[in-house]
């Protein structure tokens, strides 16, 4: 996924809200940003390869059918990083032994320090 330069293109308007996606591994870093899932909860709505676009009753998956390849592909990656990411949350909260600790750390105004 870290090859697909495609993936990294902002997919969002301008002005709007939109979900980011940020995955490193082995030095490599993947950023994919998108509006769709949040302007599609509402049902009435699709994300497309041009933008938004209403569903006037069709449903979704036929509008997306039309979708160019490389859209869907952004989609498919987009939903198994979502997915794995989720597999990842205990679906039962254990305490631990550890205890975390949060610092702040003072940075000068000349951006030193960091």
């Amino acid at each position: 996924m870290f090859n697909h330069e495609s993936l990294s293109h902002a997919r969002f308007g301008p002005d709007s809200r939109s979900t980011t996606i940020l995955v490193k591994a082995r030095g490599r870093q993947l950023k994919m940003q998108s509006w769709h899932e949040l302007y599609e909860a509402s049902a009435k709505t699709v994300a497309t390869d041009k933008g938004l676009v209403p569903l006037d009753g069709r449903p979704r998956f036929d509008v997306l059918l039309a979708e160019p390849v490389e859209y869907l592909f952004y989609r498919l990656v987009w939903n198994e990083l979502r997915l794995r990411a989720a597999s990842l949350i205990p679906s039962e909260s254990k305490p631990g032994g550890r205890t975390h600790t949060i610092a702040k750390r003072r940075r000068s105004l000349g951006g030193a320090g960091r």
